[in-house]
């Protein structure tokens, strides 16, 4: 539980990146601050699946399967639609983040990328609590 307590504040960091990132690029869309808290929140949120994963290796290793019980049923479904999403939304993070390095980012995307990794980040408590409390 601590350990992933540590990797849901590395997930809300991610998000904080991203925001100065946004609040940086509002004010100048060549920023290069913009574009390294922008990487910073991409390096925190490839942190928080690889993590992710190997506390799923580590949970497996104790005997925690997807048929072990109600439980691990559970546990692998809720976590893992949301590591999904997690991988799916970096993978729009890293294709922006190219965008924004060759100055070519459209700001209402960048927008729209924010609101999905905000959703993202700030559902993960939420899961965090019901499912390790």
């Amino acid at each position: 539980v601590m350990t992933t307590g540590f990797n849901t504040l590395i997930l809300l960091l991610s998000g904080l990146a991203l925001l100065i990132a946004g609040r940086l690029y509002a004010k100048d869309i060549n920023s290069s601050g913009g574009k390294r808290f922008f990487l910073i929140s991409i390096v925190l949120g490839i942190f928080f699946l690889f993590f992710q994963g190997f506390e799923w290796v580590r949970l497996v290793n104790f005997g925690l399967t997807i048929t072990s019980s109600i439980y691990g049923s559970f546990f692998y479904l809720i976590i893992g639609a949301h590591g999904l999403h997690v991988m799916g939304a970096l993978l729009f993070l890293v294709v922006l983040y190219i965008y924004y390095v060759r100055n070519r980012m459209d700001s209402g995307v960048f927008l729209a990328a924010q609101f999905l990794w905000y959703f993202v980040v700030s559902l993960w408590p939420v899961l965090y609590s019901l499912v390790y409390f």
